[in-house]
């Protein structure tokens, strides 16, 4: 027995009840049960469970009820008796174990006994979810739950009903947005990958005060910055609260198979046009790089441009070896490929690094045959092509020869616009004799002073021979300095069209 030593009205209630233990249970209907309303619990809320008689109600001057709690998740914090049981006479609270002994206020006669006998208050202070056995009904021996008649018998129950699961939480982590997809170069240093910091979302919830935020890819668990080139892998982020609810976010990390690269590039002259575009060719590692340059003019004697383009993420350039030239006015230039690792922007991708290629002179204007060097060829090509008109712009993709060197074009297309003038012949003079700079060895093309009129008929350079001016069968230098004296060149007769779609110097081979 569980009861204090009773005295005045408790005293015969207590006698009543204590009576009841040395008897056979009465034969009765209803069963002792735990119940709540309450099944779905939030932060700071309390669990609130009734004891009470269920199905047909029972005649008794007393109860005895014995409950274990789980002292890990709940704290007992009060009661009250709404029932015809409302003389507590006994309660302790200790270790998960609640015990109250219950009698009547109208003395020794029984009371029917129906519905809630009472109810107990407990302050939620562990987290679960769906939990069972939270409240029950507990006790061995003598000390069980029990209700007691004025006969002294103890009223015969059905098997109790233990309190069923209740959730403390179903309500998912409330997570603040992912970060933005990225779209990214790979990082020039031949790694292959791309460096992309994303920053973790936040998460709050009803009931945790911090869920758990777990980052994968493609489910496994996985903090890395580094993504891989030429892949798209989508991070992950799930937040769990300790029931188990749970909420993501996703972002995803595009990384394109190659590295940015910037080319800076000049040429020198006395361009005429603010604006013209130039094909310009790159050759760097086992990669060529045909690109478009757009060009300005700031000063009188030079165009300057950039543009981005792309090499494989696969190999690190720097300190490389890359030659430059416009294969259509230029002989190459070199330059060591530099890397540079301040954060940017190309196109829609961002970059963490690049590579920079800034030859360290300005590509040498007036070769207008694609071969290494700039030589008398060209000045016959030059020839056959003054008076012309010629596009202004030309691309990685534009057929020459194109001896519009300073990009005096007006674009209209009109037969009056003379664009291939003297003033381009300007060129050829300052850079004859001009070479390819190589990134290997020496190519030992030797540039043309002269060359016989014959000779450029054997090479098919039909029409050319009009730039040997002062008819001495040769074209050599004589005839550059007859041109830039006014010196008009003979016209070819209709049998001898000028051929000038191929003007190489067959003598030599190109790098």
């Amino acid at each position: 027995m569980f009861w204090p030593e009773p005295h005045s009205r408790v005293r015969s209630s207590y006698l009543l009840i204590a009576s009841s233990l040395a008897f056979g249970w009465s034969a009765n209907a209803g069963n002792l049960a735990l119940s709540t309303a309450d099944r779905y619990l939030k932060a700071g809320e309390q669990l609130v469970v009734a004891v009470s008689v269920e199905g047909q109600a029972v005649d008794g001057v007393g109860a005895q009820i014995v409950l274990n709690y789980d002292a890990t998740k709940l704290s007992f914090a009060s009661r009250s008796t709404p029932g015809a049981l409302d003389l507590p006479i006994y309660e302790l609270d200790s270790a998960g174990v609640y015990k109250i002994a219950l009698g009547t206020s109208t003395g020794n006669t029984d009371v029917e006994v129906a519905g809630t006998i009472a109810l107990l208050t407990f302050n939620v202070t562990g987290e679960f979810a769906d939990a069972s056995g939270l409240v029950s009904f507990g006790g061995s021996g003598r000390v069980v739950s029990k209700i007691s008649n004025a006969a002294g018998s103890a009223v015969v129950l059905g098997a109790a009903t233990d309190l069923g699961p209740v959730t403390r939480d179903v309500t998912a982590p409330v997570m603040t947005a992912a970060p933005s997809n990225r779209l990214m170069w790979a990082d020039a240093n031949g790694s292959g990958q791309a460096v992309a910091i994303l920053t973790a979302p936040t998460a709050t919830d009803n009931v945790d005060s911090a869920p758990v935020i777990v980052r994968t890819r493609a489910g496994n668990v996985d903090s890395s910055d580094n993504f891989p080139a030429g892949a798209i892998t989508t991070v992950v982020w799930t937040a769990t609260d300790n029931c188990g609810n749970q909420a993501t976010r996703s972002a995803s990390v595009d990384v394109s198979a190659s590295s940015i690269a910037r080319l800076d590039v000049g040429m020198a002259g006395a361009f005429v046009a603010n604006n013209f575009n130039r094909g310009v060719e790159i050759v760097t590692g086992s990669e060529t790089i045909p690109l478009t340059v757009p060009m300005a003019c700031p000063s009188s004697t030079r165009a300057i441009g950039n543009v981005d383009f792309q090499l494989s993420g696969a190999s690190d350039y720097a300190a490389d070896c890359a030659a430059i030239r416009d294969p259509l006015h230029s002989v190459s230039r070199t330059a060591t490929v530099a890397y540079s690792a301040i954060p940017g922007s190309s196109g829609s991708r961002d970059y963490n690094s690049r590579y920079l290629v800034n030859p360290v002179s300005d590509l040498s204007i007036g070769n207008a045959n694609g071969d290494a060097v700039i030589d008398i060829l060209d000045f016959s090509a030059f020839v056959v092509q003054r008076g012309g008109q010629l596009p202004l712009d030309t691309s990685s993709s534009s057929v020459g020869p194109h001896t519009d060197f300073n990009a005096s074009s007006d674009g209209t297309g009109a037969s009056t616009a003379l664009d291939v003038t003297n003033a381009d012949l300007s060129f050829l003079a300052v850079n004859f004799f001009a070479g390819d700079e190589t990134c290997g060895a020496f190519n030992n093309q030797q540039p043309l002073a002269r060359i016989r009129v014959k000779d450029l008929r054997r090479m098919g350079l039909v029409g050319q021979e009009m730039a040997d001016l002062n008819g001495d069968g040769w074209v050599d230098t004589t005839d550059i300095a007859l041109m830039m004296q006014g010196v008009e060149p003979r016209r070819p007769t209709p049998t001898q069209a000028p051929n000038v779609a191929n003007v190489t110097n067959t003598s030599n081979t190109r790098r």
